[in-house]
């Protein structure tokens, strides 16, 4: 089975008073009861793209960190569902696209920034 993080932009124009925000969900996934999690209280967003094997998002600023994986993201609500039935072949058809994303915007991962900035802040 797929696991998938759903990850909308957060909005501040929606809201019941101050510091008060409510939530749209612009997904309707009513339909596909035990499919989807409501994990927004969690603290750490980075450790849910761990678990996840494809990230659907509406613009959100995540897919840059989420890009880091290498693993599918989806932008449009229309074709979702049809995306995560054929996963395999979605990653085949945008494969070169990924490729020329992660080239452009993840290519100085390397898995070890933590590592660098001990070694340069404490001169090991």
């Amino acid at each position: 089975m797929t696991g998938s993080c759903f990850a909308p932009t957060w909005r501040d124009d929606e809201f019941y008073g101050s510091g008060r925000y409510k939530f749209t969900l612009k997904l309707d996934l009513y339909a596909y009861q035990g499919f989807d999690y409501n994990a927004s209280t969690y603290h750490d967003i980075a450790r849910l793209y761990l678990i996840a094997d494809v990230l659907i998002t509406e613009y959100s600023s995540v897919f840059f960190d989420f890009a880091n994986l290498r693993r599918p993201m989806l932008f449009t609500t229309e074709e979702i569902i049809a995306a995560l039935r054929d996963l395999p072949g979605m990653e085949e058809r945008y494969r070169e696209r990924y490729r020329l994303f992660y080239d452009k915007y993840c290519g100085w991962e390397k898995g070890d920034a933590s590592r660098k900035v001990a070694e340069r802040v404490f001169r090991l």
